[in-house]
């Protein structure tokens, strides 16, 4: 093993749980990145891979590509530390945490955690590592419950608590209340009416708001945060670096940044069925989608009537559709297969 004053390889590991805080300044991948390459350089080590797991969850080992290459070039003795701005990027849960880190440990790689750089060889360096990890895990979940506790408390008082409004209102930070969007509230009412009254599907209603020119939900929101050391994405038919992509120098170095563009504005099917089943439009937000659910009363977009008569369409048609499947048995179904090459279409 390599002592601390030795050019040491270092591998930097950043990660957040969702998109949102993947688009956030403070917790964003950019930031997780600079500070510890940063940090490798004031040491003198070498940065021979950065690993991103941006907006996945920290509760699995085997569901982020980044820690799994990680792994196994850890496994290969290409690193010999592991850098992470706390324990918490490597998991939350104490069960996969223990897995990773005992890859560690057989690799002989230590481990920088924001408090130091860890000998995970020797029992001491081991017992602190999981010492941390305890205390990371409890944090997570004290957190977790204040929070649930606030939103609560201020639930109970008509106070709303959202990162972002439904599509037809808006959030008023101050008095954190809900306030109806004329412009977009407008195109909820025409949804539920080509839904209630005309009898429309989704397909049908997407392709009515496509010809009115009305951007989706997602139109004004940029997805964000990237970076890379080895160059951006390529366009592989020009050879040219994908729009979004640009160059930033931090710490004597150049790494390639990339900011998203804005979403293309299309509707989709998940986005209208979710709008036609949320009870917020008829004057109810609830303020916990599980457990102990809270509804603070809000302005509606439609009367109540309306968003029922919805409700009941919605299992009407999920009905019927499943009917019509059973009451028409098809002589040749199962019989007739694609006739597609070593069976691609599999039909």
């Amino acid at each position: 093993m390599k002592r601390d004053g030795d050019n040491l390889r270092a591998a930097i590991y950043a990660r957040v749980s969702t998109p949102q805080q993947a688009a956030e300044d403070k917790d964003s991948m950019t930031s997780q990145v600079c500070d510890l390459t940063a940090i490798a350089q004031t040491h003198g080590w070498q940065i021979v891979g950065v690993y991103e797991d941006p907006g996945i969850t920290g509760e699995t080992v085997e569901g982020r590509p980044a820690l799994m290459r990680l792994l196994a070039d850890v496994e290969a003795g290409k690193v010999d530390v592991v850098m992470v701005r706390d324990l918490s990027r490597l998991s939350r849960d104490y069960v996969a945490k223990a897995k990773v880190l005992e890859t560690f440990r057989k690799a002989k790689v230590r481990l920088w955690a924001g408090s130091g750089l860890q000998d995970l060889g020797d029992l001491q360096g081991e017992l602190f590592a999981h010492l941390l990890s305890d205390f990371a895990s409890y944090d997570k979940k004290s957190l977790v419950q204040r929070m649930q506790r606030g939103r609560r408390a201020a639930a109970a008082k008509g106070k709303v608590a959202v990162g972002r409004a439904p599509y037809g209102y808006r959030y008023d930070k101050v008095n954190r209340t809900l306030e109806v969007d004329p412009a977009t509230a407008e195109t909820v009412r025409l949804i539920f009416r080509w839904y209630v009254d005309e009898k429309l599907g989704a397909l049908p209603i997407i392709r009515r708001l496509a010809a009115l020119g009305i951007p989706s939900p997602a139109a004004d929101r940029v997805w964000k945060s990237k970076v890379r050391r080895d160059g951006p994405e390529v366009n592989p038919k020009t050879g040219q670096p994908k729009a979004g992509w640009f160059v930033r120098r931090l710490w004597g170095r150049e790494w390639w940044c990339y900011r998203g563009r804005k979403a293309s504005g299309e509707w989709h099917h998940k986005t209208l069925t979710g709008i036609i089943a949320n009870p917020v439009y008829s004057g109810r937000f609830l303020t916990f989608k599980s457990g102990d659910s809270v509804t603070i009363d809000v302005p509606a977009v439609v009367d109540e009537e309306t968003w029922r008569k919805a409700q009941r369409e919605v299992k009407e048609r999920t009905v019927t559709r499943g009917v019509s499947v059973q009451r028409h048995p098809y002589l040749l179904r199962g019989r007739v297969v694609c006739g597609g090459r070593d069976g691609e279409c599999g039909a």
